[in-house]
């Protein structure tokens, strides 16, 4: 990809912008500077990490490109990001304070971006994040065999930023009772003003994002649904499947 495609995207909706955002971008552009990586440099780290994680090149089609911009963006804190046509913003008003809640079909690319971000940001600060599988973190919990397990468990999910994937897949957990984990981490994360990102496919064959997230709402219950628009920015991922 040439690096004048970055520049495609007109200018951003400063209205839109909350006050703190001058102070995000200044932020990043320190985090940047201490790495020593600009916005080419994070492209071809990216390109080369995505790579190296799944074993095939990233796809360069327009569709794909279009699902990828708001997520490099975001990370850059770049203006351009509000701009996007996958940001869903007349859904909830975008900021780099939130975190992404990306939705879209399956096999569109959403996790092994996320996974090549996450593994690319290891070692950068105030960059990292942890993703977490739902299914997995189920199977965590009901692993716990003692209180103090269940301590720890709770603590490690409100420790730092975290990525909750296939959100929703998950099935009711059952240790001594039963407990709907994602519901409980995402109100606690919510509390502690933690940043959260999050992953989940369409629920509806007609991939309509306003049906998925009330049918995220009537899973997860009144005030988990009423928090997704304040904790996240919402991303819409569009196209075909690349496992067929």
């Amino acid at each position: 990809m040439r690096t004048g495609q970055f520049n495609s995207i007109g200018g951003h909706l400063g209205n839109m912008a909350f006050m703190s955002r001058e102070n995000n971008e200044k932020d990043m552009e320190n985090i940047l500077k201490q790495h020593q990586i600009g916005k080419t440099q994070l492209w071809e780290k990216f390109i080369d990490q995505f790579a190296r994680i799944h074993g095939k090149e990233f796809i360069y089609e327009e569709q794909t490109i279009e699902n990828f911009m708001p997520i490099f963006y975001y990370f850059l804190r770049d203006p351009r990001f509000f701009d996007c046509s996958a940001l869903k913003g007349d859904l909830s008003i975008p900021s780099f304070n939130k975190g992404l809640l990306i939705i879209g079909g399956f096999g569109v690319g959403k996790t092994d971006i996320m996974k090549t971000f996450e593994t690319l940001f290891k070692r950068f600060d105030g960059l990292r994040y942890k993703m977490f599988s739902t299914p997995s973190v189920v199977n965590t919990f009901e692993s716990c065999g003692t209180p103090e397990d269940k301590s720890a468990f709770f603590k490690n999910m409100k420790t730092g930023t975290i990525l909750l994937d296939d959100l929703s897949s998950e099935e009711i957990a059952s240790n001594y009772g039963k407990t709907d984990i994602m519901k409980r981490v995402i109100l606690e994360r919510y509390d502690s003003r933690l940043l959260t990102h999050m992953i989940c496919n369409f629920s509806n064959l007609e991939m309509d994002v306003v049906q998925t997230l009330q049918d995220l709402g009537d899973r997860y219950g009144s005030r988990v649904y009423d928090r997704l628009f304040e904790m996240f920015n919402i991303i819409v991922f569009k196209g075909k499947s690349f496992r067929r």
